[in-house]
């Protein structure tokens, strides 16, 4: 608090020489501010997309507790996931020196609006006259209009079974491969590290490419080529480990620049030959990431069995998106993972994992699932404990008007198949299934009873089935989404 003496000239009147009454009067001046920092560049914001952030800091300790509120439009804007218009954060004499962060997202709208822009105001109220309605700079946000991702019309499905090393499923009419992806469910008939397939649309986008180590498996693969008509961009490719058991890691430039608010990765991997081995699975596990908004970084934890990764990289308008890398440690079934800002729940997630080098081939070990364990973490869990397994994951939240439905299914020791039913009825020419599963029993030979095939039985129920049981119990996470 500063106190300014200031010198008035008053005159009430006037005898002989007197010229009148001077006197001072104190003016209180507040030595509080706050300093705003948009080294993110909030000003500028994709309609639905992008999540940007600012800072917000008091310049000197308080006497006490000062709220910060930040007013916007909102039907305009989300901040810290309040979508009342207000929202508030809270400095202490403890914490008045850390910078704060402030969570700023565009609403999808669904119109064609062109670049339109938004105010973002503060205003502070405290106990310490010097934080008490000070003046506090306001954010102006521009936002580009978007009209998220639409399919091209129904997307293309089916059930293949493997007959050799190789197949091809023929789609009935050819998509645009860079603006298509395809996703696939796969239960195996038995635990050698030769039986996991990898699935790609070959380039010409007529049909989807299916391909394993093993020559003949009778491995089930349910599969979905999704293609979009406007508002996505997906690259794919192959990259291969060699047997080498110093070849770790791989970097691949990509041919596109993706914006990493918008983009997520599916990837799959196979070893390269006939191998029976069931105690090197680890070998074949592989994490892959964005390492950049031009570049894929693909990793393993241990070398020695050679490994091809079928990858894609898809940008969707009509998605946010948020990535990061989590490790279940040894000795721990399970991690969690914060999210900046709240996922809605038409939410999926997607990731890649890798097995520690102590895994050797047990599947409890490295199957891991993965779900929404509120609005703003992820959960990754195991069946077992031992040695670590690495996550690379992408949080989507679809905002363009694909919906999600999504639950939890416990397959018994003696139970082959399971279902789901849905809280509300798809189309499922529209729809697909994703999902993730653990399994129990610590042996290596559990790959044929940990793995499902997934089908809609009807438009409100969808089918697992595994191979074997093997006395084991399961967990599948799973998700429908219904595409706009």
């Amino acid at each position: 608090l500063s106190i300014i003496f200031i010198l008035f000239l008053i005159t009430f009147c006037k005898f002989n020489n007197d010229s009148g009454i001077k006197f001072l009067i104190p003016l209180l001046v507040k030595n509080g501010s706050v300093t705003l920092s948009d080294s993110d560049g909030v000003t500028g914001l994709l309609e639905g997309v992008t999540l940007k952030t600012y800072t917000l800091v008091l310049n000197s300790q308080p006497t006490s507790n000062v709220v910060i509120n930040i007013n916007f439009d909102k039907s305009v804007l989300k901040v810290n996931s309040q979508t009342s218009g207000t929202t508030s954060i809270t400095f202490t004499s403890t914490n008045w020196s850390t910078a704060q962060t402030v969570y700023v997202y565009s609403v999808f709208n669904g119109t064609t609006d062109g670049t339109r822009s938004s105010i973002i105001t503060h205003s502070s109220a405290s106990s310490d006259f010097n934080y008490d309605s000070i003046s506090i700079n306001s954010i102006s946000v521009t936002i580009t209009d978007n009209q998220g991702s639409k399919l091209t019309s129904s997307f293309q499905s089916g059930t293949s079974t493997m007959t050799s090393a190789s197949i091809t499923a023929a789609l009935g009419t050819s998509v645009n491969s860079a603006m298509s992806f395809v996703y696939c469910n796969t239960r195996y008939p038995s635990s050698n590290i030769d039986i996991p397939v990898t699935c790609q649309i070959n380039s010409s986008g007529t049909s989807v490419e299916i391909k394993s180590g093993d020559l003949n498996t009778s491995t089930i693969v349910n599969w979905y080529v999704v293609e979009f008509s406007q508002g996505a961009l997906v690259e794919r490719g192959s990259t291969t480990f060699t047997s080498s058991g110093s070849d770790l890691s791989q970097t691949v430039n990509l041919s596109n620049t993706f914006d990493t608010n918008r983009t997520f990765l599916i990837a799959y991997s196979r070893v390269n030959g006939d191998n029976n081995n069931q105690t090197t699975d680890e070998q074949r596990t592989t994490m892959v990431k964005l390492s950049s908004t031009k570049s894929l970084e693909l990793s393993r934890n241990e070398g020695g069995t050679a490994t091809t990764i079928e990858w894609q990289v898809i940008q969707l308008d009509g998605a946010r998106v948020e990535s990061g890398n989590s490790t279940i440690s040894s000795g721990n079934s399970a991690t969690t993972a914060s999210l900046n800002s709240a996922f809605n729940s038409n939410s999926v997630v997607f990731f890649t994992s890798k097995g520690g080098s102590g895994v050797n081939g047990v599947e409890t070990y490295y199957y891991t699932r993965g779900y929404y364990s509120s609005t703003t973490e992820l959960t990754f869990q195991r069946g077992g404990s031992n040695d670590s397994v690495d996550v690379s994951w992408f949080a989507v939240e679809f905002v363009d008007g694909t919906t999600v439905q999504s639950g939890y299914t416990n397959i018994g020791s003696s139970s082959t198949t399971g279902t789901a039913n849905l809280s509300s009825s798809v189309d499922t020419t529209k729809t697909m299934i994703l999902m993730s599963y653990d399994v129990t029993g610590y042996d290596t030979a559990y790959q044929d009873s940990g793995t499902f095939s997934a089908i809609f039985n009807s438009s409100s129920q969808i089918q697992f089935e595994r191979y074997n049981s093997e006395s084991h119990l399961c967990d599948i996470n799973w998700f429908t989404i219904q595409f706009k």
